[in-house]
């Protein structure tokens, strides 16, 4: 298994990933993101807007991925949101998943030296609720609880 940097030619599981991902979470089917929006997040990613890695072994079997934006509080302080963490269901419970992290940190370090970010973050939304990422350096600073209406 390597970790890679992803590219244009990987668009196509970007969005195969994100559709698996809001299929977990408590989005309405029509509310859903349609592929164009995804396209246009996934290049500006690759363009300098985040970080994009991809493990594989013959193919894809994991991707993490972070998008640069606005800290809300504070404007002018730009963050790395991470946005996506999968790892395919046949490759959990093995060093995939540590591994994209552990190149993730690398790719965010990076960012933080060349003063492209102030901090980084992650969104552990189910199934990874019980992780515990100070394992990787972060402390937890909130919880985030939806409205079941």
């Amino acid at each position: 298994m390597i970790i890679r940097k992803a590219n244009k030619f990987d668009l196509p599981h970007f969005i195969d990933v994100a559709k698996k991902v809001q299929d977990m979470d408590f989005i309405p089917d029509d509310k859903k993101v349609i592929d164009k929006h995804f396209n246009v997040l996934f290049t500006t990613i690759l363009h300098g807007g985040g970080i994009a890695l991809i493990a594989e072994s013959d193919n894809p079997i994991g991707m993490v991925v972070g998008v640069i934006n606005e800290n809300l509080w504070v404007p002018e302080m730009y963050m790395l949101t991470q946005i996506l963490l999968y790892v395919d269901e046949d490759w959990r419970h093995t060093k995939a998943g540590y591994k994209l992290l552990q190149a993730y940190n690398d790719e965010t370090e990076q960012l933080i030296k060349n003063d492209r970010i102030e901090m980084s973050v992650i969104h552990a939304a189910e199934p990874l609720h019980d992780i515990d990422f100070s394992r990787f350096g972060y402390k937890m600073s909130e919880k985030i609880w939806q409205l079941e209406i």
